[in-house]
């Protein structure tokens, strides 16, 4: 009898083998994504607007390709913050790139994530963009014109936008050139710093007629800038001053005779006498 029952259940496991339950099917395998982001400029002017864009793409049987179009999230990190904000979502084309421009005040990472499907995998990608302030650097030499051998002052500020509002930075170190006419270039003759106000001044003995040039470098924050003023130099003599007369023929160079032409040699009236010596 136990043999008959043993029989009859042995049996009917087989049976339910052989028609019942069979066993499930192995997942669809999941191709690996690539996702990729570049945010330009970098840096960007703070306020200024940045292109986010990149391609979605996965390899298969050894060749990335392009996905049908699948939407992507965007999110930003600000420096310092205590973590990323969603932005917007944006959408992959037929060729798997994606682009978008948005505005960006601070420094910060660009975040882009791909949530996956049901035969690829979820991927992220991000890049770092600095924000830079755009600073204002101004300059005035004085006097102008100056004698031959004179000294110059070279004088002016910087400053930086925020916000709309010009504000001076911490104390900055601020490059002085001068760029004699004709010559080859610019050299390259001090520095200053700047005060708390953003003021700096410089002074400096002047040979030739030139530009001053003053050249502030940037910071991560801070947009580099430059700045430059002309100044004629002129050579001193007899012409300055009450005397005897004087006529082009005497002097026969061009000078600087300024308001008080007392030989009368300035006859256009711009502050230069003897102008058909000019060089």
């Amino acid at each position: 009898m136990n043999k008959l029952i043993t029989a009859a259940v042995a049996g009917a496991a087989a049976l339910a083998v052989s028609v019942g339950l069979a066993a499930p099917a192995p997942a669809a395998a999941r191709y690996t994504t690539y996702l990729s982001v570049n945010a330009s400029p970098e840096p960007v002017t703070a306020g200024g607007t940045v292109t986010v864009a990149g391609h979605l793409k996965y390899k298969k049987q050894g060749v990335l390709t392009a996905p049908t179009p699948k939407t992507l999230t965007v999110y930003f990190d600000p420096a310092g913050s205590k973590g990323p904000v969603r932005i917007r979502t944006v959408r992959t084309s037929s060729t798997g790139a994606y682009a978008f421009k948005h505005s960006q005040s601070q420094s910060g990472t660009w975040i882009v994530k791909y949530a996956g499907a049901s035969n690829l995998t979820s991927d992220r990608a991000t890049d770092y963009v600095a924000a830079r302030y755009p600073t204002r650097l101004t300059v005035n030499a004085s006097p102008e014109p100056v004698a031959i051998g004179g000294t110059v002052t070279v004088a002016g500020h910087l400053k930086y936008t925020k916000h709309g509002r010009l504000i001076a930075p911490t104390p900055k170190t601020v490059s002085v050139y001068f760029d004699p006419a004709g010559s080859a270039g610019a050299v390259r003759v001090g520095s200053v710093r700047t005060t708390s106000s953003g003021a700096y001044s410089f002074k400096h003995s002047q040979s030739r007629s030139g530009t001053w040039i003053v050249k502030y470098a940037g910071a991560s924050n801070l947009t580099s800038d430059r700045a430059s003023d002309y100044v004629e130099a002129y050579e001193r003599g007899p012409w300055n001053y009450p005397g005897r007369d004087l006529d082009c023929s005497d002097v026969r160079m061009r000078v600087w005779v300024g308001a008080n032409d007392y030989h009368r040699l300035d006859a256009d009236g711009d502050g230069w006498g003897c102008d058909s010596y000019a060089p």
